[in-house]
Order: C-alpha cells, then structure tokens, then sequence
C-alpha cells in the first residue's frame, strides 16, 4: 500500500487507534474491492493484524497503516488525527483564551487599581467580582 507521509506519534496515537477502529468497524475498510468476497477476506486479515500487531506500540501502528492504507486513507487519517489534535488543544485552553473587549477610561483605572491592590490580572479580578452574579443566572 502506500507510503506515509507522516509519521503517528505517541500524542496522536490515541486519535490514529479510534479513527482505524471506527472504520475496521464499517466492514469495508481498508480493502474495497469490485470482487465483494475479496473485500471481506482481505479486510478480515488486515482486522486481525491490527488486532493482533498494530495495538502493540506506536511503530506497530505506522507500519500497519503503511501495510494496509492506501494514500487517500492515509490522507483522512491524517485529517482527522490533525482535527482531533485541534479538538484537543482547544478544550485544554479554553480558559487561557483571550478576548480584546473595549472599556471606558474610568472602567480601565478601576480595574488598574484594584487589580493592584489585590496583585490579581484584569482577568482574574474580573471572574472574582462577576461569579456569584454569573452563578445565579437562570
């Protein structure tokens, strides 16, 4: 089959199991033939590889993914891995994110100078003084 274009790594390796288990589930992956028994023979094999060798370690699954993926699956594995990743990187910073809001003058030297005084950020001192209003939102 064809050649990877990248490499799955430890990170991914999680994203790179579910997306091949998923699609070995279907019945009809990674093997497509015309000849509908030829299908089902070689996907049953390339199953039971997997199964058998691809879950042992990282390298184990490269080289499933070579032995048995062609350049188009190779393709959707990396976007899905490559969306999964995106997935991941979001949810772990949700709260880091930042947003610009505009603020009067007034409002900008009280939240400097209680921000000071309490050796918060804006951020902070924000969440602090709104959460009990935000909490009991209904």
């Amino acid at each position: 089959m064809a050649r990877a274009k990248y490499t799955i790594t430890d990170d991914d390796e999680f994203y790179a199991k579910n997306w091949i288990f998923n699609k070995l589930d279907s019945g009809f992956f990674p093997y497509d033939f015309e000849d509908i028994s030829n299908s089902i023979s070689a996907n049953i094999k390339a199953k039971n590889d997997y199964r058998d060798n691809a879950t042992k370690s990282v390298e184990s699954l490269n080289h499933w993914c070579e032995t048995h993926l062609n350049s188009a699956q190779w393709k959707q594995l990396k976007n899905a891995v490559r969306a999964a990743r995106l997935r991941r990187e979001r949810q772990r910073n949700y709260d880091k994110a930042v947003r610009r809001i505009d603020i009067s003058n007034r409002a900008r030297h009280m939240l400097q100078e209680l921000s000071k005084h309490h050796g918060v950020t804006y951020s902070e001192l924000i969440e602090k003084y709104l959460e009990k209003d935000y909490m009991n939102l209904d």
